[in-house]
């Protein structure tokens, strides 16, 4: 499949109906392989948005947390000059960095 292919697909994907793009969504799901989180916790994806809708203000605040932590992590500590450098934690503080 060339880069035009993927194009035409995207076009073709850009003039159905939400109906129709949910039904290629699920065909989409149904055809990669889940996430590794989706087996370790044992639910989909779709799932564990649905979790997080209905969770509480505390449970909001720690997966933002969680997130926060990741985004530095991913994106921030790569920026940092080579002297900074990650250091392992024992236990499980309300923090990581």
């Amino acid at each position: 499949m060339t880069s035009t292919d993927v194009e035409e697909v995207k076009a073709l994907l850009a003039r159905m109906n939400e109906v129709q793009q949910r039904q290629i969504l699920q065909y989409l799901r149904d055809l990669l392989p889940k996430h590794p989180v989706e087996d370790m916790l044992m639910i989909s994806a779709d799932g564990m948005l649905e979790a997080l809708n209905r969770a509480g203000d505390f449970t909001i605040r720690m997966i933002r947390g969680v997130f926060a932590e990741a985004a530095f992590a991913a994106e921030v500590l790569p920026t940092l000059p080579s002297s900074w450098r990650e250091i392992p934690i024992n236990g499980d503080p309300p923090y990581d960095f």
